[in-house]
C-alpha cells in the first residue's frame, strides 16, 4: 500500500497488496467477491489488523454510498412517472385510476 497513511487505497494498490502478501499464490478478489470481504477476511488473506480494518471499513462506506444511489434512483423514476401522468404535488385527487396489466 501507499506510504501515506490519509490516502485511500485505489483498487489497483489493493490488488497489489494482495498478489504481494500472497507471495506464491497470487491471490486476485476482483467484483462482488470484494465488496463481501470483512475484517476477518482480509485478516485471513495476510492483512495487519489495521489495513484490514480500514478496508472493511471502506468497503462498508461504498456499500452505503452504492443503497443511497439506489434510491435515489427509485425516487428520480418515481417523480419522473408522476410528471409523465401530469401529477403535481399540490392536488392529489386529480390521479387517474390505472388497472394492472395482465
Amino acid at each position: 500500500m501507499s506510504s501515506q497513511a490519509s490516502s485511500p487505497a485505489s483498487p489497483a494498490s489493493i490488488t497489489e497488496e494482495i498478489s504481494t502478501r500472497t507471495m506464491s499464490d497470487v491471490e486476485e478478489i476482483t467484483g462482488l467477491a470484494f465488496f463481501k470481504l470483512n475484517k476477518e477476511d482480509f485478516r485471513d488473506i495476510g492483512f495487519a489488523l489495521g489495513p484490514a480494518t480500514v478496508l472493511a471499513e471502506f468497503i462498508k462506506g461504498l456499500s452505503q454510498k452504492l443503497r443511497n444511489y439506489s434510491l435515489l434512483k427509485i425516487l428520480d423514476d418515481l417523480k419522473e412517472m408522476l410528471r409523465r401522468n401530469k401529477v403535481n404535488g399540490e392536488d392529489i385527487t386529480n390521479i387517474k385510476q390505472f388497472t394492472p396489466g395482465r
